[in-house]
């Protein structure tokens, strides 16, 4: 489906489960704690440049700062602003994540940038814990602080990964793992609301840009800068795709599976995505006296020191100086950070550009893109949909039993499912939201492993399926004839819906159609937001979160879930 792409790239928040939350973030916002470079600093560096590399003390209030890399305020400075919140910014000028894998010398004090892991961190953790007058010095209630980390710019820089200078058998994954392991610290001592800010499009920076793309040879960032621009743009360009990949998939990996942060939310804000957009949609984001210049940057210094040189309309530029945003694109980033926390909106992306490339999961709670089938699919027409949506599946408690269900969209509820336990074939009618029946779903009751959906009162099947339990086969196999309308060579075709676990915990999982990955279910894990049911095994009643692409029959997708899910209630309780 051609929409809207990503800003929230990725959103895991066990704890919610409506199909249109109020917001992925918390209630009410009042604090940003910041981690990252140079992309995020105020003022940080300074402190340690003018006292001898010493580091700031605990309880040090740091000064707002117009001089900053964006040449001007930072982004953090701007939500500040335009979320009135406090803003506690750990953010180091020349910082990687961490020392051990990437060390980088601050030339003026002849010793290595401060890191995350290593100071800003820590330095967080002093200051979480420090009192003035009696006072915390901090004010960050669990329920009401965000913390973001945007952290990479130069772990895959010059003099890190793109030059190989990295500490020997280190590799990119190692930098990857030290963003997990920074914010295990930070949700250790209380943090429950974590905003991961991917990597930025740096091949598109001057500073690693091709030469047709405005890049730049030797410069006050990179004075032995080999020549063949073209190789280290592409070199740059496939270390940030590679990295975005990982995060975008070990990030629900941690969260969901290994269940590393019980009772956390995560974002995954797609910064390659929003950037990429500014980049292809200039005249839409700057708003200078002269034409908006994503290729050329503001601030010229000479290779050799001395004066540095500001262009005039600062507001046309997207970077500032050969590698960092200019302050109008921190005020962009700003304003969307602000709409990931509040769960808004999101910016578009024009479906004719391919540098776009990720989706919006800011409704799907870690659900990745689906796909419209080639044509509309259905068993009941009438239910087709003319967009994504996002739909909840709930299993009742109010029965003894747990064949009963709900389906809902934007808190409506558009079908029932009654239960009939005292029959071999543990017979289910679905309804419409009216009240009438649909549907029969019937196991056979010689095999409760194969399935047959029927018209009320029908005895011919309109859907059969399959359940396995095979390693690397489909969780289920349904076959039905297609109602909707379609194309005449396709009028006679039956359709075969494949189910596919995404991990061993059949937590996520993929309806596939003709090779589309037409949905995703998402069974909610966290005990908080599950009813009990009136007896075990089944205390715990399973509730699914499931994404449809256009063109696909909700009732279809309905009976597929209660299928797959008949076997859900058997491990929900250890959830």
């Amino acid at each position: 489906m051609l929409q809207s792409q990503l800003l929230l790239g990725l959103v895991l928040a066990i704890e919610a489960a409506s199909a249109h939350p109020r917001s992925w973030g918390p209630r009410k916002f009042t604090s940003l704690v910041s981690f990252g470079d140079s992309y995020t600093d105020q003022s940080r560096l300074n402190y340690f440049g003018s006292h001898n590399g010493s580091a700031p003390p605990v309880g040090w209030e740091q000064p707002d700062n117009n001089n900053t890399a964006s040449g001007g305020y930072v982004w953090g400075h701007y939500v500040s602003q335009y979320a009135d919140v406090n803003l506690y910014n750990y953010a180091v000028s020349g910082a990687v994540c961490s020392n051990e894998i990437t060390p980088r010398t601050f030339s003026y004090i002849n010793d290595l940038f401060p890191s995350v892991l290593e100071y800003e961190v820590p330095a967080f953790l002093a200051d979480s814990k420090h009192k003035v007058a009696g006072k915390k010095f901090l004010d960050i209630p669990p329920r009401e602080t965000v913390y973001s980390i945007w952290i990479g710019t130069n772990d895959l820089g010059n003099y890190a990964f793109i030059t190989d200078s990295q500490v020997k058998n280190k590799t990119i994954p190692d930098y990857i793992n030290c963003v997990y392991t920074a914010l295990d610290q930070v949700y250790a001592n209380g943090g429950r609301y974590f905003v991961l800010m991917n990597l930025a499009p740096l091949q598109l920076a001057p500073l690693y840009a091709t030469p047709e793309n405005g890049g730049v040879g030797a410069n006050q960032y990179w004075p032995d800068k080999p020549d063949n621009l073209t190789l280290t743009s592409y070199r740059m360009w496939e270390q940030v795709a590679t990295a975005n990949d990982v995060f975008k998939y070990q990030t629900p990996y941690e969260v969901l599976v290994a269940r590393r942060y019980p009772g956390a939310q995560f974002a995954v804000m797609d910064m390659y995505g929003l950037l990429s957009e500014v980049y292809y949609n200039p005249t839409k984001y700057f708003n200078g006296s002269a034409p908006a210049n994503v290729t050329g940057f503001n601030n010229h210094c000479p290779l050799s020191g001395g004066e540095c040189t500001r262009l005039p309309s600062p507001d046309s530029f997207m970077w500032f100086d050969e590698l960092h945003p200019s302050q109008r694109t921190d005020q962009i980033i700003a304003e969307e950070f602000v709409k990931v926390v509040r769960g808004d909106k999101q910016w578009p992306c024009p479906a004719a550009r391919q540098t776009c490339p990720h989706q919006d999961f800011t409704m799907s709670r870690a659900l990745p893109e689906v796909q419209p089938p080639p044509y509309p699919i259905a068993i009941r027409p009438e239910s087709i949909t003319r967009h994504e949506v996002i739909v909840t599946v709930t299993n009742r408690p109010e029965p003894w039993h747990s064949l009963d269900y709900s389906i809902e969209h934007a808190g409506t509820e558009l079908f029932t499912v009654r239960g009939q336990p005292w029959k071999i074939s543990q017979a289910r009618m679905f309804h419409d939201r009216s009240g009438l029946p649909l549907f029969e779903l019937r196991c056979q009751w010689y095999d409760s492993s194969s399935l047959c959906l029927r018209l009320p009162g029908g005895d011919q099947c309109i859907l059969e399926a399959k359940l396995r339990v095979a390693i690397n086969a489909p969780r289920a196999v349904v076959t039905f004839r297609n109602a909707a309308q379609q194309p005449r060579s396709a009028q006679s075709e039956e359709i075969v819906l494949e189910v596919h676990a995404q991990d061993l915990y059949n937590i996520l999982q993929v309806v596939v159609v003709q090779n589309r990955n037409v949905a995703y279910i998402h069974r909610i894990t966290d005990r908080s937001v599950l009813a009990e049911g009136q007896r075990p095994p089944f205390r715990f009643r399973p509730k699914w979160m499931v994404r449809v692409a256009e063109g696909v029959d909700l009732s279809l997708i309905a009976v597929v879930v209660v299928i797959v899910g008949q076997r859900a209630g058997l491990d929900v309780g250890d959830g």
